[in-house]
């Protein structure tokens, strides 16, 4: 018979079907440890048996039995209710999901928990969802799409603002998947006076339209080599980078020059023509 490891001890653990997440979570970093050491603590063993104690076939029947009986109850029904009217990957849902699990698990909730849920349900009511549901199908080709793109180039320039929505978007992008964002987070990255100026910017006519012959200013905010040099404006949609008047970016070349590069409406003047 081949010798039971605390490898294979912790692989049962997180197997096993009643295993709660949290319980799960810290088997799989007791797994890793060992993997890497090849052995555990005195303490870390002491809470292998711990787990083992919490999960024998004894204690997950009788838990299996208090699940049986919470299944029934109204709190377990009005959660799990709760749970398919919340936001995907929202704090809302992450909090119902693990009250769900605090409660199959045969414990019960304290006052400020369930002062927490009502908060929720009161983000999450069926006319929230319906809201959320019409915000998602306006969504692609919108207006609304456009701005909040806009930002997403901005603050991936200016970080570390919004990183955390910068990147869930850049990965659906990449993934060539839509990134709808709930409307909190609408109004979040868009409304603040930075975002009004940034936005303003990005949708007004450009001074200088593609095709235009423009020269570089001599301002201390260009390299000195391109200081004066006239340059052929290519585009005129380049990601905004600074929320500042004449802040809208260009792509424009150098004449005699083969690489674009990317300046802002305030580096350019009309090229006059001799």
């Amino acid at each position: 018979m081949p010798r039971v490891t605390y490898e294979n001890r912790l692989q049962d653990l997180i197997n096993n079907p009643m295993i709660s997440t949290r319980d799960k979570e810290f088997a799989g970093s007791l797994l890793s440890y060992y993997k890497r050491r090849r052995t555990l603590t005195s303490g870390r063993v002491r809470c292998v048996k711990q787990l083992e104690e919490r999960y024998s076939p004894e204690a997950c029947k009788a838990l299996q039995d208090l699940r049986d009986n919470a299944e029934e109850s109204s709190v377990v029904r009005e959660v799990k209710e709760l749970i398919g009217r919340c936001e995907r990957a929202s704090w809302d849902l992450g909090f119902a999901e693990s009250i769900l699990e605090q409660l199959l698990a045969g414990r019960s909730i304290s006052e400020k928990q369930m002062s927490v849920i009502e908060k929720v349900k009161s983000r999450n009511s069926p006319k929230d969802v319906a809201d959320r549901d019409f915000w998602i199908s306006g969504w692609e080709g919108s207006e609304n799409q456009k701005k909040f793109e806009v930002m997403m180039g901005y603050y991936a320039h200016n970080k570390p603002y919004f990183s955390t929505i910068v990147a869930g978007y850049n990965i659906s992008k990449s993934l060539g998947e839509p990134y709808v964002p709930s409307i909190r987070i609408f109004n979040k990255v868009t409304d603040g006076g930075y975002a009004k100026k940034v936005l303003e910017e990005a949708f007004r006519m450009p001074k200088f339209p593609a095709g235009s012959a423009v020269r570089i200013r001599r301002s201390d905010r260009m390299p000195m080599k391109i200081k004066g040099k006239a340059a052929a404006v290519i585009n005129t949609d380049a990601p905004i980078v600074s929320a500042a008047k004449g802040s809208k970016r260009y792509q424009v070349v150098i004449i005699g020059e083969s690489t674009p590069i990317f300046v802002e409406e305030r580096d350019l003047l009309t090229k006059k023509i001799s």
